[in-house]
């Protein structure tokens, strides 16, 4: 079973109260309604994250899973199964991170099955795909989980994911060593494309102009954010 929530807010909406209300056309002079259309535009964005099942606001989440996935005891078991479909028994392990796009990830805290704290930490206990959606974290290649305390939360993955509200802001991430068992360098475009940062803000403007109806989602607006989802049959469970 696997959970994740956010544990850190957004330093940064993706649409600013300026752009805001340069959209809306209000005179700069009037600024008497500037809490309720930020207030809003945070709730456009909670909106479209939901739909589109993306963190649109760049921010911290923490994933927790009560154990490993696929993690054999059994070494007959482990060897047969790996001659068997070596591709399929390095993915029954990957763990996918929600809420795309990915940007890093935290030293992973388990509970061994000692009951002790342990950590692993990224290209050295763990590979962190961040070109694939939704990003992924693998073993090393060769090796497996180790092992936890079956317990709720044994495994907690605390990671970064979300847009950069400058759109043209590209994340670019480099493997140090001269073995880094994975594709060295990884380009990913992080910052906020523009149709999830028009939809918000038509959402935000449809609410401030239908006072009374926060919460419904125009179905051309719904249409634009359904372009955007994140569609994956296979996640981490």
């Amino acid at each position: 079973m696997s959970y994740c929530r956010q544990i850190e807010l957004p330093t940064a909406e993706p649409v600013s109260l300026a752009s805001m209300r340069q959209w809306m056309r209000i005179p700069s002079a009037l600024t008497s309604d500037d809490t309720t259309i930020s207030t809003l535009l945070k709730a456009a964005r909670e909106s479209a994250e939901t739909i589109t099942g993306r963190a649109i606001a760049q921010r911290k989440f923490c994933m927790v899973l009560d154990a490993f996935p696929y993690n054999p005891d059994s070494n007959w078991e482990r060897s047969n199964f790996h001659d068997y479909n070596r591709g399929l028994f390095s993915r029954s392990r990957e763990i996918k991170l929600p809420f795309p796009p990915g940007i890093s990830v935290d030293p992973i805290q388990v509970v061994a099955s000692d009951g002790t704290i342990t950590s692993l930490t990224q290209g050295t206990n763990f590979i962190l795909d961040r070109i694939s959606e939704p990003a992924r974290i693998t073993p090393l290649p060769g090796s497996d989980w180790p092992a936890s305390l079956y317990v709720a939360n044994a495994v907690k993955i605390p990671f970064t994911a979300g847009y950069d509200p400058d759109p043209t802001v590209v994340s670019t991430s480099t493997i140090a060593g001269s073995t880094p068992s994975q594709q060295p360098v990884s380009t990913v475009v992080t910052g906020i494309p523009a149709t999830l940062a028009v939809a918000i803000m038509q959402l935000a403007n449809f609410w401030y102009e239908n006072r009374g109806i926060e919460g419904q989602v125009p179905k051309h607006i719904e249409q634009a954010l359904w372009s955007q989802a994140v569609i994956d049959f296979n996640p981490t469970r």
